[in-house]
């Protein structure tokens, strides 16, 4: 059966410009945008979309896309695309040019998710045009105190209504399914012969070392576990289609030890206890006299005391007076002596025999525990889509009372097993009896081959979908069974009795183990939103982020101090008072004022004055104090510097003229290369990236760099402004964004006017005006160009008549046309032909000439193989033309190569010679394939790259194109060997590009180990910031958290701007422990006041903080990326959150969301189903009943305006 194809028009009309007294000299520019935009809209030749021009007239203005197919696949496809209008005014005002160019003044879209509606298939709104960042130019720099005041960038400039319509295919396919994603799936309670624990022999090995032998065990992978979805079958279909979880890892935990065993000691271990014993004994022996020492000096001191109580008592008998006081003193005397009396019979009584210390044989080792679990590294995130026909069964079937989808774990591999396995543990009387056991080594051993695999089912619990308010919940399998696997049939018929009778035994003792350990399979999913069509709505301007979570906050910078402003100030007001003091000389000579200065004190007040002013000038530029043999011109320097100063100041007070206030020390334009080249490599990180506009930014502002550095007066500023200029029109080129040619263009008559360009830059120049056909100023540049070269005596001579050859067939060509069209025209007419001129035939002879020319100095340059000299000068202007995607002059080129590769191929035929043009072959197809991915023939890309690997398996270039083919056709796992294998054979010289690409297609792959390999490659060659944020990404995707931190790390050391990498960082942070949850929250914070704009990370920081107990973060994560891009996903996970906060209200606003907005996720495929939407609707009044009768009113309301939906879901 055919395809079905499905179409949509547009209808433009009711241009409307505020502050403006009509529409006229305003026009828009459409055109789709998005991802998959080029398969819904028409495209030019050279593979880019077309933007149709219209409403220059009052006249409604009709557009309409290109056929697709009509399934769900490319509706899909479709509804992640967006309209995109531009307006335009045709003459800026106060424009003084003849031409002008027109300026870009408001911007709208309109996303095709709204053309998703069952009735009518008219969707008819009003768009706003909003101002872009800057109306003077369509590329001028954005301020950032613009920024911060929201108001002046949302600013509406003007209207216009739209109307979309959509064919009756089109309309069809309104109702779509929802998508099941697993973001975590675990594997608990494992039985014995899956773990590779030896057993513990507490005489020979600590809980520790058994630890750390099992964790080094287990990096040898001797065992692979994979689980799949099998589905479920409901009526004979499947309402979950069967999919994989890919491969688990070991989770190895470590607990607290356990009971402890009382195994003999060694001798070395008695002896060591023993000299213990002793040197405490000493120890306390010590103690003991230096306490009997200090009990004597006590008693010494009680005894006079006594006495004098003694004498105390005896007066005051005879006074009566102080008795009681005496007899205190007498008793306590009396007390002492006691116990000092007492103490010197213990200790004289102590043995002095010699200590004999009390060694035990026997001693207690405490056992190892340890906890084992699987987690599966890359669980199905991209989610499962569930049609529309399979969404009331899976509703169903979550509704019912033993409703259950089934999973299978599969692992493969043999058990590892010890060779003390099955030895026990020595019990501990035969220990006290002296006997040794014999040391066991705890190397593995495989057992017999062929064991087979294990093939574990289990049935997976849905009741925890059907909690009202709550899709996104752990799955707990209910009852885990062992499987036979998928055995043959006949192979089981032909079986004899005793390999039956095996094999059941076999799944027995298994089912026994599985049964005893209680085997456990966890997974954690998420069903996002019915994905629907909303109602129709006037289209707002999209709102700033401000409006949800807050601009950053920029604090004023502290004012550096001015340096040279003080100096200046000191200096006029010494010059004021000098000028005083030459007034009032009442002499009016010279001598006499000089006479006054130095005896009146005022010479040495002006140098204390002075003093600060100058060190600080002085300290500025010095930060060290100079050698002596560089202390003359630092002097020299300073001087230089102070006297600048002073003419400035004196020119200001005593002249009519005013001075410049210039700096004391002119920044060198060398100090700007550092960050001159830093912006280089980052502008070329965003491109292998595909971030086209952030590396168009980042080539902006090295122009501005250069142009600090030109403004010092050195040269080299200006060579660096020339060179900025030129890799700018390099990338506009490369870039393929709309009017790019035109701004290189801009950009090369900016750098001429720096400095001369270069043969090179003049080349190019010529090429691009060749491609636009730009004929008299291209010939122009080419003459420039080769007198250059037979100046400078310069290689690229050949290029330059190639370039010749070029021009002068595309003029023959133009000529040609012109003279059979004029011809044509008179024998139209009935005019006699032979009153008509001949051709002119000069171009056509130059052309020859040219090739000629580009033959002879190819050969004189270079070994190419006979009579293809010609060739190869063709292909060298290719070369530079495929790379810039010039694609009218490299075809040109290619056709003018073919025709001298026949002749030549002829000529060989002719001879009977055979010329090996193997590697020349393998350029031209290297070639042919860059042409045929910009011309949009991914397949052909793809075979000309692997014909050209053929051909010559040595040139690195050739695989790179292999590369960026298989890329370009979404073949991952084909363009990352292409690109090793050009890696491999570049060695050490390999470009920053091809590093980074190849680390990010295995990452992609889930590669992790490979990914972050070439990445740190990359940073030993380069430095490169986005470098280090793979490899740490790649380290957090292995769980190595601490090396991904550092490696984070370094990557924000080189770039600290770079927000995805601090958001990686609060990833690593979180997944920490709770101990590093501050550093997480800093990180976080860094990451927004940065800018973050990728709403995929976003999410996951917010369901990572989710995981943690952080709500308030994770709150503002989820809305911040709902800013960045609708998900019905991140909803769904916004009201959870909110649910957990009690904040019932606001999670029912996000649910009603749900049901009002139409939306989806890029990778989620399909639109909402009514059965999805009625799920929604009961969460909605689960919640209304939580909340109570605050909110009746609202709760009527909502009733009332989804009563369909609640007829549905009864």
């Amino acid at each position: 059966m055919a395809t079905l194809q499905a179409k949509f028009a547009t209808t433009l009309e009711k241009l409307e410009v505020n502050q403006a007294e009509s529409s006229a000299g305003y026009f828009v520019h459409l055109a789709c945008d998005g991802q998959n935009a080029a398969k819904f809209w028409p495209a030019n030749d050279d593979g880019t979309l077309q933007f149709v021009e219209g409403l220059k007239t009052t006249e409604p203005f009709h557009a309409k896309s290109t056929p697709f197919p009509c399934n769900d696949a490319a509706v899909t496809e479709l509804l992640t695309t967006r309209l995109l209008i531009n307006l335009y005014k045709q003459k800026p005002d106060g424009s003084e040019e003849e031409n002008p160019e027109p300026t870009l003044v408001g911007v709208a879209s309109f996303p095709l998710s709204k053309i998703v509606s069952p009735e009518p298939d008219v969707v008819a709104v009003t768009l706003a045009f909003i101002s872009p960042p800057s109306t003077s130019t369509p590329n001028a720099e954005v301020d950032v105190a613009q920024l911060a005041d929201n108001e002046e960038v949302i600013k509406e400039v003007g209207s216009v209504s739209l109307q979309v319509f959509a064919d009756d295919n089109l309309s069809d396919q309104m109702l779509g399914g929802l998508k099941l994603s697993v973001y975590d799936a675990t594997v608990a309670n494992l039985p014995a012969e899956w773990k590779l624990n030896p057993s513990f022999d507490p005489n020979f090995s600590t809980a520790k070392a058994h630890h750390s032998f099992i964790e080094t065990e287990l990096e040898k992978k001797t065992q692979t576990f994979t689980a799949i979805f099998e589905g479920s079958v409901n009526d004979d279909n499947n309402t979950l289609p069967s999919f994989s979880l890919g491969e688990a890892v070991w989770k190895y935990e470590r607990l607290e030890d356990g009971e402890a065993f009382e195994i003999p000691m060694t001798e070395d271990e008695m002896e060591a206890e023993k000299q213990s014993q002793i040197t405490a004994h000493e120890q306390k022996k010590q103690q003991a006299e230096e306490a009997a020492a200090a009990a004597a000096a006590a008693a010494a001191a009680t005894e006079e005391e006594g006495k004098h109580g003694d004498e105390k008592k005896d007066e005051g008998e005879s006074k009566g007076e102080d008795a009681v006081e005496g007899e205190a003193h007498s008793n306590a005397r009396a007390t002492w002596q006691t116990n000092i009396m007492s103490f010197h019979v213990l200790l004289a009584s102590a043995p002095t025999e010699e200590f004999i210390p009390n060694v035990p044989t026997t001693k207690f080792v405490p056992t190892p525990r340890a906890e084992w679990s699987l987690k599966f590294k890359e669980p199905n995130l991209s989610g499962v889509f569930i049609s529309s026909t399979a969404v009331s069964s899976f509703n169903a079937l979550i509704n019912s009372d033993d409703g259950s989808i089934k999973i299978k774990l599969v692992r493969t591999g043999e058990t590892t097993s010890y060779e003390d396995a099955s030895a026990e543990v020595e019990d501990p009387a035969d220990a006290k009896k002296g006997e040794k056991k014999v040391a066991k080594k705890g190397k593995a051993e495989e057992s017999a081959a062929g064991e087979p695999i294990w093939i574990v089912r289990g049935s997976l619990d849905l009741s925890r979908l059907s909690i009202p308010a709550a899709r996104t919940a752990p799955l707990v399998t209910k009852k885990v069974t062992v499987s036979d696997g998928d055995q043959d049939q006949n192979q089981d018929q032909d079986a004899d009795e005793e390999t039956k009778e095996s094999r059941a035994s076999l799944l027995s003792s298994r089912q026994n183990s599985i049964d005893s350990s209680n085997l456990q399979i966890t997974v954690k999913v998420a069903l996002s939103g019915v994905l629907r069509a909303a109602e129709r709505s006037v289209v707002t301007p999209a709102m700033g982020m401000g409006h949800v979570v807050g601009l950053r906050q920029w604090k004023p910078k502290k004012k550096p101090r001015d340096v040279a402003g003080e100096l200046r100030s000191e200096i006029k007001a010494i010059a004021d008072q000098l000028s005083n003091e030459m007034q009032n000389t009442t002499t009016g000579k010279e001598t006499d004022f000089f006479e006054n200065i130095q005896t009146s004190g005022l010479y040495h007040a002006f140098l204390e004055r002075l003093r600060p002013a100058v060190q600080r000038a002085a300290h500025s530029r010095f930060r060290e104090a100079p050698a002596d043999g560089d202390l003359a011109a630092y002097r020299s320097e300073l001087f230089t510097a102070l006297a600048s100063q002073l003419n400035t100041v004196l020119i200001d007070n005593f002249t009519d003229n005013e001075a410049v206030d210039n700096d004391l020390f002119p920044e060198p334009a060398a100090s700007f290369a550092i960050e001159f080249d830093k912006i280089a490599m980052k502008a070329e990180e965003c491109f292998v990236e595909g971030r086209i506009e952030e590396a168009m930014i980042q080539h902006e502002s090295r122009v501005s760099v250069a142009k600090k550095a030109e403004a010092t007066g050195d040269e080299k500023g200006k060579s660096m402004l020339s060179e900025a200029w030129n890799d700018f029109s390099k990338f506009c080129l490369v870039s393929k964004l709309p009017g790019s040619v035109d701004r290189a263009l801009e950009c090369i008559k900016q750098s001429n006017a720096i400095l001369p360009l270069g043969v090179d830059m003049q080349i190019l120049n010529a090429l691009i005006l060749l491609n636009v056909c730009v004929f008299d100023e291209c010939e122009k540049t080419l003459e420039a160009a080769y007198l250059s070269c037979t100046q400078s005596q310069n290689s690229s001579l050949t290029t330059v008549h190639a370039a010749f050859c070029c021009l002068h067939d595309a003029m023959n060509e133009l000529e040609k046309k012109v003279f059979n069209e004029d011809r044509e025209s008179l024998r139209t007419r009935g005019l006699p032909m032979a009153t008509f001129a001949k051709r002119d035939l000069t171009r056509c002879k130059k052309a020859k000439a040219s090739l000629e020319a580009a033959s002879s100095c190819c050969v004189e340059t270079s070994s190419p193989p006979p009579r293809r000299a010609g060739v190869v000068a063709m292909l060298d202007v290719v070369e530079i033309t495929t790379t810039f995607n010039l694609h009218n002059a490299s075809q040109r080129a290619l056709d003018i190569a073919q025709r001298c590769e026949d002749l030549a191929s002829r000529k060989d035929t002719e001879r009977s010679t055979a010329v090996d043009i193997s590697v020349l072959a393998s350029r031209r197809q290297r070639l042919e394939s860059s042409q045929a991915i910009w011309t949009g023939s991914g397949k052909e890309a793809v075979e000309f790259a692997l014909k050209s690997t053929e051909l010559n398996s040595a040139d690195s270039s050739n695989f790179i194109a292999l590369g960026a083919a298989q890329a370009n056709n979404a073949n991952q796992l084909d363009a990352a060997a292409a690109y090793e294998k050009a890696m491999a054979i570049m060695g050490d010289g390999a470009t920053l590009s091809v590093y980074l690409t190849l680390s990010i297609l295995q990452q992609s792959l889930g590669n992790f180990e490979r990914s972050m390999q070439v990445a740190f490659r990359a940073t030993k060659t380069f430095g490169s910031a986005l470098a280090w944020k793979l490899a740490g990404v790649a380290l957090l995707k292995m769980e190595k958290l601490d090396d991904s931190k550092h490696a984070l790390q370094e990557s924000l050391r080189v770039d600290s701007l770079s927000a995805s990498a601090w958001a990686s960082l609060a990833l690593v942070a979180v997944s920490g422990g709770e101990g590093t949850q501050a550093e997480a929250v800093l990180a976080a914070k860094q990451a927004i006041c940065h800018d973050i704009n990728d709403a995929s990370l976003l999410r996951e920081l917010g369901v990572a903080f989710n995981d943690v107990g952080d709500f308030e973060l994770a709150e503002f994560m989820l809305r911040r990326s709902l800013v960045l891009q609708k998900s019905s996903h991140t909803r769904r996970v916004l009201g959870m959150v909110l649910n957990a906060q009690s904040q019932y209200e606001m999670a029912l606003e996000e649910y009603i969301k749900l049901l009002d907005d139409n939306y989806f996720d890029n990778d989620e495929e399909g639109v909402f189903s009514k059965e999805e939407m009625v799920g929604v609707y009961k969460i909605c009044v689960g919640l209304f009943e939580q909340i109570g009768n605050l909110k009746r009113r609202e709760k009527l309301q909502f009733l009332e305006k989804f009563k369909e939906i609640m007829v549905q879901g009864d």
